[in-house]
Parts: structure tokens; C-alpha cells; sequence
């Protein structure tokens, strides 16, 4: 079973190299975000990354559900 991570802040400049990484690593890689967030950091490996839209209720629940 992979490896959970949760990464805040994973499309800013720090966190999409981390989230990369991890996610060549094959960790299951779980990454935060809002509607209107700029994903251009993600580009290459957004399509391989579970999003979590904290605009959306019970998002918290759904991370906790995941068990990062």
C-alpha cells in the first residue's frame, strides 16, 4: 500500500517540487487547493496528484478519510 502525503501549499513554488518528488517516489500524493488557484506550477504531474478543494465543504473530512 503506497504512503499517504497531504501537501498544503503544494501548488506554490516549494510544494510543487516536493509534491513532485513524492509523487516519482509513488507516494499517493494528495494536494491542496482553491477554485481559483493557479495550477502552473503543477502542470507536469497535476494529472497524477489527488486534488482536495478546500472551497468545498467537508473537505476536511476527506482528508481525514484518506489518512495522510
Amino acid at each position: 500500500m503506497k504512503e499517504v502525503v497531504l501537501i498544503t501549499g503544494v501548488i506554490g513554488f516549494l510544494g510543487s517540487h516536493l509534491g513532485k518528488f513524492l509523487q516519482e517516489q509513488n507516494y499517493f500524493v494528495i494536494g491542496t487547493r482553491r477554485d481559483a488557484s493557479n495550477l502552473n506550477n503543477c502542470n507536469e504531474f497535476r494529472d497524477r496528484i489527488t486534488w482536495l478543494n478546500i472551497d468545498e465543504d467537508h473537505w476536511k473530512e476527506k482528508a481525514i478519510g484518506w489518512k495522510p
